[in-house]
């Protein structure tokens, strides 16, 4: 299997997260803390697995100050930043965590538009990522102007050259990727039903839906719920995922950690019901801690022991 992993992130920012005491609207509030991370979906995939010891690389679009900061912190990390230069600066997105009420507010902003030449130049750069990178994730919101097809382009591209793709984003994105037939895809519950403008009360209509996915191609479908665990559909196995109850400090890039848990699975190939374990446990370890406390394999470890995988159906077909 080739050592690398990338991550794409086509809108970095740095997320600055504000800790409260009893948040007042229309009023004034004294930080008790406040911490600048490199954030977006593929930021933190990246620095998650390079935290874990694996290769890792970060791709996209970078420009101005607050990119040198975020690629600065990255490599920090041990991330290799190989992004595509653009002429504006990344976002600044604010979080308010209030911990007395335990709520999290999340302002982000929409970042700038790449232009075509920057978009085909990023084409070129996963061309030749895919080529050493066994897994390419590709994940996030797309920046303003940028067409829906762009993750099923980038898909097709990574997949001509050998990597598995994974893809953790939502609504016209997400459904025009899938018919890319990624490796895996990564929504949670809120972005599945945006995705498809569809309600799901039960499980057994999560697993459906999950399972309807599988069958048009996905192999892994990988749907967080939050408090309530994850359902998981693998090689068309069906499988449950609970976890214990935590204290909730943070839940930027929870669902992020859980990808990353997932990906370190598959690259230390561990088996699928091993690669669960760690996908709900990275995301508890990231959820329990302050923003960017969470700095080694032994922390993301931390509840293995605590996560339950259950089977709800085996055909056989699950794999990592």
């Amino acid at each position: 299997m080739r050592e690398k992993v990338c991550a794409l992130a086509l809108s970095p920012a740095i997320d600055k997260t504000i800790y409260v005491d009893d948040f007042a609207l229309n009023g004034v509030n004294h930080a008790l803390k406040t911490l600048e991370v490199p954030g977006a979906k593929g930021v933190n995939v990246a620095k998650n697995l390079a935290r874990c010891g694996l290769d890792s690389v970060c791709f996209g679009f970078i420009g101005g100050k607050n990119g040198e900061f975020i690629c600065s912190e990255l490599q920090k990390d041990g991330v290799e930043c190989d992004f595509v230069k653009v002429d504006y600066d990344a976002r600044t997105n604010i979080k308010i965590v209030d911990l007395k009420n335990s709520t999290y507010t999340d302002v982000n902003l929409l970042g700038n538009s790449p232009t075509k030449e920057n978009i085909e130049m990023l084409k070129i750069k996963t061309k030749e990522l895919a080529k050493k990178c066994s897994v390419v994730a590709l994940g996030g919101s797309l920046p303003p102007g940028v067409d829906a097809s762009l993750y099923y382009e980038l898909a097709k591209i990574a997949k001509a050259e050998g990597a598995l793709v994974t893809i953790d984003s939502c609504k016209e994105p997400l459904k025009v990727a899938i018919k890319a037939n990624p490796f895996a895809i990564k929504p949670n519950i809120d972005e599945l039903e945006g995705t498809f403008g569809e309600k799901y009360n039960t499980t057994d209509e999560i697993i459906n839906k999950a399972m309807s996915i599988y069958e048009s191609g996905v192999s892994n479908v990988l749907i967080s719920l939050g408090s309530e665990g994850a359902v998981a559909v693998c090689g068309g196995d069906v499988f449950r995922l609970y976890t214990l109850d935590v204290p909730v400090y943070n839940t930027v890039g929870a669902g992020d950690a859980f990808l990353s848990g997932f990906i370190y699975g598959i690259q230390k190939e561990l088996g699928i019901v091993e690669a669960l374990r760690h996908s709900a446990s990275f995301s508890q370890a990231v959820v329990s801690s302050y923003a960017g406390d969470v700095t080694e394999l032994s922390q993301f470890k931390k509840y293995i022991d605590s996560v339950r995988v259950e089977s709800v159906y085996t055909k056989g077909g699950a794999r990592v």
